[in-house]
């Protein structure tokens, strides 16, 4: 069985700083992984070497079993790893509509108008925003404007899909 994301004894250094040092994990498929830490303990730093967003100094990153990433170098770009991420602030582009902020990334990949349409129907209904894809950021609550930030990584059909998200001492992570 293949191990959709494979990290095996990665290191990453900022400066004269050790932010990961031998980190290996293994996420297998349809599984749901928590990376939980204090600040500055590395989660970050470890989601954008998945990511191909910088490369470990030391180690291997593995995607269906192809290194994408190895010892310094980034061997697949992030473009190509066919990963997801929603940023705590969301980044939603406040000038598009709902489907605009979705279409954005389908158009990137140059698919063809009738098949963005669809994938853009396909998930307002699987996020429940059926009927809202005219409107903009703004005119959306929190909740709407979280579940379109959902949505466009998950219109992309990527392999995987990171959630970034900090927690406050004291605080749970919500649902």
């Amino acid at each position: 069985m293949t191990i959709p994301i494979s990290v095996d004894r990665v290191a990453f250094r900022r400066g004269a700083h050790d932010i990961l040092t031998e980190v290996s994990l293994s996420i297998g498929p349809a599984e749901v992984v928590a990376l939980l830490g204090p600040s500055g303990s590395g989660k970050s730093s470890l989601l954008r070497i998945v990511l191909g967003l910088v490369a470990p100094d030391r180690g291997v990153v593995r995607l269906d079993s192809e290194v994408v990433s190895a010892d310094g170098r980034i061997l697949k770009p992030p473009e190509e790893r066919e990963l997801a991420i929603v940023f705590q602030d969301l980044a939603l582009w406040p000038h598009l509509t709902v489907r605009g902020n979705l279409a954005f990334g389908l158009a990137a990949k140059h698919l063809p108008a009738d098949d963005q349409n669809e994938r853009i129907s396909r998930v307002l209904q699987r996020v429940s925003l059926q009927g809202k894809q005219d409107r903009y950021p703004a005119n959306l609550s929190g909740g709407e404007r979280q579940r379109v930030a959902i949505a466009r990584a998950l219109v992309l059909e990527p392999r995987a899909v990171a959630r970034r998200t900090a927690l406050e001492p004291g605080r749970s992570p919500q649902a």
